[in-house]
């Protein structure tokens, strides 16, 4: 189920619970988490969560950094290769969304303000400069 707050991954590949596991691992990629706090933020059942997760883990698309008391911690391996080219995927439709909102605002605002769309065509000339595995742009 698609909500109004989906990012463009989840929006364009669908909301599965696996695309909002890595969706979310993917936009908090610096950080740890347990599965209790994947779940929940993902908006994945627990017992959803558990028909996958070993695969990820399996696949070291997702690693163990660490032990919390008894919760183990996870995070997204950004060393494996197909989890990069992921985020790869992921930053290059953001870039592609970016550009039908500005094309959109164009169409539908042809005497707007020209400083908020040389604004916007700036930021999104900054992104494609910067655009590196470690950077994520997210259009809601």
């Amino acid at each position: 189920m698609e909500k109004e707050d989906d990012s463009v991954f989840v929006e364009m590949m669908g909301g599965y619970p696996l695309i909002r596991v890595l969706d979310f691992l993917m936009t908090f990629r610096e950080f740890d988490y347990p599965l209790t706090a994947i779940a929940k933020n993902s908006g994945v059942g627990w017992s959803t969560l558990h028909t996958f997760f070993p695969n990820l883990i399996k696949n070291e698309f997702v690693i163990e950094t660490r032990k919390v008391g008894r919760a183990k911690m996870y995070k997204l391996n950004t060393k494996n290769t197909i989890i990069r080219k992921l985020i790869e995927l992921d930053n290059e439709m953001c870039e592609i969304a970016s550009r039908e909102l500005i094309d959109d605002y164009l169409k539908t605002h042809p005497d707007g303000d020209d400083n908020i769309i040389e604004k916007n065509k700036a930021i999104l000339e900054d992104f494609e400069k910067e655009h590196t595995i470690g950077k994520k742009a997210r259009v809601r």
